[in-house]
């Protein structure tokens, strides 16, 4: 794989379009499902198990020695939006010019699914997203080539990959399979060769597997992780349509994440539809040009479009509702997405491959003077499209510092000998930070506080009431609705060994004043950000 020096600064400039405000702006970049905090604790992460995570966790553990942590941040969400193009430019060099393959890396990254993605926190997808082109370029010169070194080069290549994501490592597994599979049938090989893929395969599932058996109890145990998701998941996160255009267009046009939270391009550009409608139509030229030249790459892409459309659109339809029921309960691991939308970045993969492959088409017979005016306005589409990316999100998403009471609760609370567990208020999994623009994140308290805490664990997301149901969220939901006073929950506090009660003065922390000011608690540090409560023995 080798990259040119131009597109690499195309690249280099691309992504500091997009994150230089956030390294102008001290503090921490909050995202729905992204949040960071001043230490990374390595007791605290493994209280949760051992996740897929666990090397960056010890590689930002390590560094944070040496640089801050938001500056780590930082630069690990600025290398994931500049893997992004650059893996894209690898795949579409085996196919068109180097022109044409920095638009197709422009395509892969400046499009309404990454935006989704970044504005939601989903970092390790977009990371999956980034290395998937890395992945299937990889296959596709084993599978042209197959010698040794191109099969341990592809395998140590997918063996990473579910630690970088999960969840496209899975998709791309069925990719990269549907890939294989296409090739055997569409070029007719040797037995030999057929013989040498075969075995290749359970090699590369088996050193795969040895890489990455370390998280296998925390995901695949009884209490794992793939045994708490279900139906209420797929439900709750079920791809929302734009309900101009319905949830199958939008799926089309690459959006329909369920966490809006931000403003979209398309609620900027009055006509952002044209975008949408200029990439499928040059995607169906370019997927045509592919078949018929009978590449093996664009027939799989071709043959699973369809399938992954109607997936992606999961339940944010009536009519695949059923489909999907039947993949959760027949299809190996298929629950493990929770949500089908993340199946999106597939069809994001193929437009940024086949569009510019289809641009070449309909330029081929044109003059070189009008061929970069053609360039352009495909540059142009692809800015309707998600032009609103860059200086941070159009400034939507920018750092911001913790308060400095929180760091001094913290303080407080790590000199305190008599500190056994805090109880963290407001009680959410989710909470909307009013020194981050009110931005609804993950709660932040296991990351930020020095001592163990006890946090919300619910959503409050309608469709998982039911799988939130637990213990803790009886008594809190009792102490919040004043059904209990908290001189009532004192066993329930001594079980839980809870010493000292955070009310983190943001969101609705009012709702909690009642449960602060009850007689067992001793205030022992107050400001208009955080509280500090003892419980009385």
């Amino acid at each position: 794989m080798r990259i040119h020096l131009v597109p690499l600064l195309i690249f280099i400039l691309l992504t500091t379009a997009v994150v230089l405000p956030w390294f102008l702006t001290p503090g921490f970049i909050f995202l729905p499902d992204y949040v960071w905090s001043p230490h990374i604790d390595l007791v605290e992460y493994r209280a949760h198990g051992t996740s897929t995570a666990l090397p960056f966790v010890l590689v930002f553990a390590g560094l944070q020695t040496l640089v801050s942590t938001t500056l780590i941040q930082k630069l690990f969400l600025a290398l994931i939006l500049f893997l992004i193009p650059v893996g894209m430019y690898f795949l579409a060099m085996r196919y068109t010019t180097r022109r044409y393959a920095v638009l197709s890396s422009l395509l892969y990254l400046c499009n309404p699914w990454v935006f989704e993605r970044l504005a939601g926190g989903h970092v390790h997808v977009l990371f999956g997203y980034a290395y998937l082109p890395f992945a299937v370029s990889l296959l596709h010169r084993f599978l042209h080539t197959p010698t040794v070194r191109h099969f341990g080069a592809w395998v140590l290549c997918y063996a990473f990959f579910p630690i970088i994501s999960l969840h496209f490592a899975y998709i791309g597994a069925w990719l990269c399979g549907a890939f294989a599979l296409t090739h055997l049938v569409n070029t007719h090989p040797p037995l030999a060769r057929i013989r040498t893929l075969l075995l290749s395969s359970v090699a590369a599932l088996v050193l795969v597997l040895v890489a990455n058996a370390y998280w296998f109890g925390t995901f695949f145990g009884p209490s794992g992780t793939l045994s708490r998701f279900g139906q209420a998941d797929f439900e709750a996160y079920a791809t929302l349509a734009d309900p101009a255009i319905g949830v199958w267009a939008t799926t089309l046009s690459l959006y329909g994440f369920w966490n809006q939270n931000v403003i979209l391009p398309r609620d900027v550009f009055g006509l952002w539809y044209i975008a949408p409608l200029v990439i499928v139509a040059l995607s169906g030229i370019g997927a045509w040009v592919l078949v018929r030249k009978r590449d093996t790459l664009g027939i799989t892409l071709v043959v699973l479009f369809v399938p992954i459309l109607a997936l992606a659109v999961g339940y944010g339809s009536p009519y695949m509702r059923p489909v999907i029921d039947v993949a959760r309960a027949h299809i190996p691991l298929f629950s493990g997405l929770r949500e089908t939308a993340k199946l999106t970045g597939i069809i994001a993969f193929s437009y940024a491959l086949c569009a510019p492959l289809g641009l070449v088409y309909l330029t081929r017979h044109l003059s070189n003077r009008f061929r970069t005016p053609e360039t352009l306005v495909l540059i142009l589409i692809v800015l309707l499209s998600a032009g609103t990316m860059f200086w941070g999100m159009s400034r939507q998403i920018l750092p911001h510092e913790y308060p400095r009471e929180w760091y001094e609760a913290d303080a407080l609370l790590t000199q305190d000998p008599t500190v056994t567990r805090v109880l963290v208020l407001p009680w959410a999994a989710y909470l909307p930070l009013d020194f981050a623009n009110g931005l609804p994140v993950a709660n932040p308290a296991p990351g930020f506080f020095s001592v163990p805490v006890m946090v919300g664990e619910n959503t409050d997301n309608e469709y998982l009431l039911e799988s939130e149901k637990s213990v803790r969220n009886e008594h809190l939901f009792r102490l919040v609705h004043e059904i209990d006073q908290l001189e009532d929950q004192r066993a329930f506090l001594t079980q839980e060994g809870v010493s000292h009660i955070v009310l983190l003065k943001t969101g609705d922390w009012d709702r909690y004043e009642h449960i602060t000011d009850s007689p067992i608690l001793h205030t022992v540090y107050d400001s208009p950000r955080v509280g500090v409560y003892k419980v009385e023995e």
